[in-house]
């Protein structure tokens, strides 16, 4: 395209030379056809502007008036005469329209001195030495007048020698507008011919870039495979040296010849020489493959083979040339596919991994069995039971049993003689009760075996199967009971420790594994309370007595501190004034659906629960609080004591006890020497020395102290001397059969005796009829208490005015 384009200016140029070469030389002759008209010695003398009127000077320039006449093209005919330096320029007067250059009008019709000489008109002119040549203007010269061209001829004197140059003006806008409409003329012809070429040098430029495209796409492609043929030496060199270096096994699996290559390490791991194993075939192969492990490793391979994007990831055992047994973890995918698109090679990996399967089995085994004794865990043995419960409901198995051991007093062993002491013996009871069963090593996939699990702390569960009926369950309970009875001998300690067992058949429970085991529970804590050491079998009694138990508990805590609770007042009485003395303050709970609950029933849940405690500063606060209204009020019948009840927790809490009295009583501002505590003989005999620093505390306090209960119990004599108490409730057995039993009275009387002697006040509990009250008197009580001085009282019932009691005599 640049060719045709350089082409086609060169002959537009060459073609506008040519014709300006025409026109100049059309104008060279024009100028010399003029020159050689003109009178050069006339012309020569012509010096100032008052010589071109000269007659002779008129008649010099008529021929050239002639030529401008004839060609009317010719605007104007000049002359210019060397005189010397100086160049005089003479133009033709007869035009009017004739200017100087400067453009001011010169009717002279002379430029004396004419000072700018162009490249054209100098060589026209010469130098002076050597004569001047025709010429013409190379360029149209476009002023206020128009478009003109001039040529130039030499003026020669009669000697031949120049003496100036004759200029000739023509109009040169005909010229320059057909040079014009030739140059358009020849833009429209050859604008199809550049369209044409333009379109095939674009479609060409197309092609070529295309081809040159594909060329380098080509050559990229090439230098890409060779980058990458390079790249997959390298990494298949790396690879063998990373191999090498781990020592991990390789394997290939060629389907045509169904042979199995492998690399040296998979025939070390083996315990073969490389040479024993090749070629290996895929039936050698299979003989050293577990015989369990097949079945799954065959479907692996399958579904590899099946998705050619798959890998082939598996684990299985191979058997060593020992006869031993080698964990083998393969990877493999597959890595060429025959001309049917069939795979017709699979490689991968070996690795060794009896190690980390040895180490799983070891955790699982940890996860199973309990770390102490080796027996199955809590979650073994739930697991074990809800399938057992399920076979059993598929009728797959007969029936089925829980036994729920609890050793009795172990908390006991572990306080007296440590916890390595407890878990010793815990371990003596795992094996006594594992021997008595029969058992082997716990084995996860036999479910029809007995189990025997540590539930934990000293808690043993036997699972029984293949029960025949519930007293079947109670003779192996009884058995194992045996076994456990022999004494341990445990770190140099001889100790006896039985268990409490509870009991429940498949027959007895439709629940879960769950539902199983706290069924189980319910009926060994009824084992407990029915006296240790012996086996209950659960029933829907004691299922509802536990609902009542949790019912009561749950309700208990919402009702401290609501009305539900109340306290009520029992009188004691003096025998000798028939004034009340004291008032024995008791707790009572009013259910909103239970109705009345007696204390001896809510106040030992009251106790396992821990909210005794709460329950016991309320109880002082609410009988202090009462006392402070009715001495304020003054109450004919308020009291000069209030006695309220230690419990076992309230021993516990010791000095914590004592300040929490303190600060009650003095912000209540009620004397201590009004407030008195009792305390059961039997809670005084569980912990002397504790209830014997509690009550010394209390006393040098100023509170009044009551030993409750005395003669129920198995207390020594020496307590009354060695505690610091004020007032000696009798036991109410004391006043069974007064009225017949020569011995029951001397006992009473004994007893009143002694403590008159020990300087104490006695109260006597129950009393019920006035033959007691008479006998009572008689030897000497001090006080008395019980249904015959009436029911026991509201706070608000003091206040109003109610009969007297019975009438002492």
């Amino acid at each position: 395209m640049c060719v045709v384009v350089a082409a086609t200016f060169g002959l537009w140029q060459s073609q506008r030379r040519s014709s300006y070469a025409g026109y100049q030389n059309s104008l060279i002759n024009l100028a010399l056809e003029a020159a050689a008209t003109v009178d050069p010695q006339l012309h020569s003398r012509i010096r100032r502007p008052e010589q071109l009127n000269d007659p002779d000077y008129v008649r010099a320039v008529e021929p050239l008036r002639r030529i401008r006449r004839a060609v009317p093209d010719i605007h104007y005919i000049y002359t210019l005469v060397r005189a010397g330096s100086e160049v005089h320029f003479v133009l033709d007067a007869s035009d009017p329209n004739t200017r100087a250059p400067n453009g001011q009008l010169d009717q002279s019709g002379v430029w004396e001195i004419y000072h700018h000489l162009s490249p054209t008109l100098d060589a026209a002119l010469g130098d002076g030495t050597d004569p001047g040549t025709p010429t013409a203007s190379t360029e149209p010269f476009v002023d206020e007048w128009g478009t003109f061209m001039t040529g130039f001829a030499p003026l020669l004197d009669a000697a031949g020698r120049q003496i100036g140059v004759l200029g000739v003006d023509v109009d040169a806008s005909r010229f320059v507008a057909r040079q014009a409409a030739s140059r358009q003329r020849a833009v429209l012809g050859l604008a199809p011919a550049g369209i044409l070429v333009a379109i095939f040098g674009i479609i060409f430029y197309r092609v070529r870039r295309r081809g040159l495209a594909d060329a380098h796409a080509a050559f990229e492609r090439a230098a890409e495979a060779r980058r990458t043929a390079e790249d997959l030496a390298e990494e298949r060199r790396r690879l063998s040296a990373v191999i090498e270096g781990t020592n991990v096994g390789t394997w290939e699996w060629h389907a045509t010849t169904r042979w199995i290559s492998i690399n040296d390490r998979v025939a070390s791991l083996l315990g073969y020489q490389r040479s024993q194993l090749e070629p290996l075939t895929f039936a050698r192969w299979r003989s050293l493959v577990h015989r369990d492990d097949y079945g799954d490793l065959k479907r692996a391979i399958g579904e590899c083979l099946s998705n050619f994007d798959a890998v082939f990831v598996h684990e299985f055992r191979v058997r060593r040339a020992d006869g031993e047994w080698l964990w083998i973890l393969a990877r493999g995918k597959v890595m060429q596919a025959d001309a049917r698109g069939k795979p017709a090679l699979i490689a991968g990996i070996v690795m060794d991994v009896s190690a980390r399967k040895a180490l799983e089995n070891a955790l699982i085994k940890s996860a199973q069995l309990d770390r102490l004794t080796g027996l199955p865990n809590r979650t073994v043995f739930m697991d074990h039971l809800e399938l057992t419960l399920r076979r059993v409901r598929e009728r797959q198995q007969s029936g089925c049993a829980v036994l729920f051991f609890d050793f009795d007093r172990f908390k006991m062993v572990n306080d007296t003689l440590g916890h390595e002491a407890g878990d010793e013996l815990l371990r003596q009871i795992g094996r006594r009760l594992q021997t008595a069963l029969r058992l082997g090593d716990f084995c996860a996939t036999d479910v029809e075996s007995d189990l025997l699990s540590r539930f934990g702390g000293d808690e043993f569960l036997v699972l029984v199967n293949r029960l025949n009926g519930p007293e079947e369950a109670v003779r192996v309970a009884e058995r194992l009971l045996n076994a456990l009875a022999p004494s341990y001998n445990v770190l140099g300690h001889e100790i006896h420790s039985m268990a409490s067992v509870g009991i429940v058949t498949s027959g007895q429970c439709d629940g879960g594994a769950e539902e199983f085991v706290r069924n189980a529970d319910v009926a060994m804590y009824e084992a407990k309370r029915a006296g240790r050491g012996c086996s209950v079998v659960f029933s829907e009694a004691m299922h509802a007595r536990l609902t009542r138990h949790l019912a009561i508990e749950t309700s208990l805590r919402r009702a401290i501190g609501t009305s539900e609770l109340y306290l009520e007042y029992q009188p004691v009485v003096d025998l000798e004034t028939g004034q009340t003395r004291s008032m024995e303050v008791s707790l009572r709970w009013n259910h909103p659906t239970l109705g009345l609950i007696a204390p001896k029933e809510f106040i030992p849940i009251a106790e396992e629960s821990g909210l005794l405690l709460a329950i016991g500063q309320w109880t002082l606060e609410e009988a202090i609080g009462n006392m402070v209204k009715w001495r304020n009020s003054r109450v004919s019948r308020a009291p000069d004591t209030i006695s309220l009840n230690i419990s076992r927790s309230g021993i516990s809490l010791g000095d914590r006890l004592v300040e929490y009295v303190r600060s009650t009583l003095q912000s209540h501002g009620l004397p201590p020497s009004s407030l008195q505590f009792e305390v059961s003989e039997h809670e005084v005999a569980r912990n002397p020395e504790a209830a014997g620093k509690l009550f010394r505390a209390l006393h040098g306090l100023g509170v009044k102290l009551t030993m409750d209960e005395f003669g129920a119990g198995h207390c020594s004599l020496s307590v009354l001397r060695s505690h610091p108490f004020d007032t000696i409730k009798l036991d109410r057995s004391f006043l069974l059969d007064l009225h017949g039993s020569h011995s029951s009275l001397a006992v009473l009387g004994a007893t009143l005796s002694l403590i008159r002697n020990l300087g104490l006040q006695s109260v006597a509990e129950g009393v019920e009829d006035s033959t007691q009250l008479a006998i009572l008197q008689s030897l000497g009580c001090s006080c008395a208490q019980g249904p015959l001085f009436g029911t026991p009282l509201l706070a608000s019932e003091l206040c109003e005015s109610r009969a007297p009691g019975p009438e002492l005599v």
